[in-house]
């Protein structure tokens, strides 16, 4: 179903506004830390995160999924100020959120995918996600450095490359990044091209004006 035929499917729900009722979410952004390895400059959350590392328990989060589920909820997005990925119980989580019947999106900054190891989170990423955004947020990784403050922009490409290649059909995995600054403008053509060259699904864009973006379509359209 294309983004200008959803509205259709919340036909039931708009029937429900209609008579002033509040119909229950389908969909669930939970935000299960506020720890991360990164210090992006963009980043809305510092400040919060600069508190005491905390993290839902295995209690709060399996009584948050099963009320939400219980309520006809059908999907749960985990994404935050935090790393999702840093959750103690992220394993416990997916598995438990999958078993129960909820599709699972994710935004994550992709330093605990370990092509190397190939765990059990490695192998529940594959399993239980159906769509998974890697915040990138440049496109090299001199700018990467500059915005998020720590040089392994190759390491995370590495192996976010080698979780596509395992990847079933149906699971999308994006590449994503942030236009916050003009500096990163030039950025792009390169996010582009490494996001065709290993296989994302498409390369997500944030923080973009309408200057921005009559930037970017010139250098998608070159870049093609």
């Amino acid at each position: 179903m294309g983004f200008d035929d959803r509205i259709f499917s919340y036909y039931n729900e708009i029937k429900e506004l209609n008579k002033g009722k509040f119909p229950y979410p389908r969909f669930l952004a939970l935000y299960p830390t506020n720890m991360c390895q990164f210090n992006c400059t963009f980043c809305d959350y510092k400040e919060l995160n600069s508190e005491k590392p905390k993290q839902l328990s295995k209690i709060e989060w399996t009584y948050i999924l099963d009320t939400f589920k219980g309520h006809g909820g059908e999907a749960v997005g985990l994404a935050g100020g935090g790393e999702p990925l840093m959750l103690s119980t992220i394993e416990d989580l997916l598995e438990y959120a999958n078993k129960i019947g909820l599709k699972i999106s994710l935004i994550t900054n992709g330093l605990n995918i370990d092509k190397n190891k190939r765990n059990r989170l490695y192998n529940l990423l594959l399993e239980t996600c159906s769509h998974i955004r890697v915040s990138f947020e440049a496109g090299s990784a001199e700018v990467f450095k500059m915005i998020k403050g720590k040089d392994c922009f190759h390491r995370i490409l590495e192996n976010v490359g080698e979780l596509i290649k395992d990847k079933p059909e149906y699971l999308q995995i994006s590449y994503k990044y942030t236009v916050p600054y003009s500096f990163t403008i030039n950025d792009i053509e390169s996010a582009i091209k490494i996001a065709d060259e290993f296989g994302f699904y498409v390369p997500n864009h944030h923080g973009l004006n309408e200057k921005d973006i009559l930037n970017i379509c010139d250098i998608i359209n070159k870049a093609i």
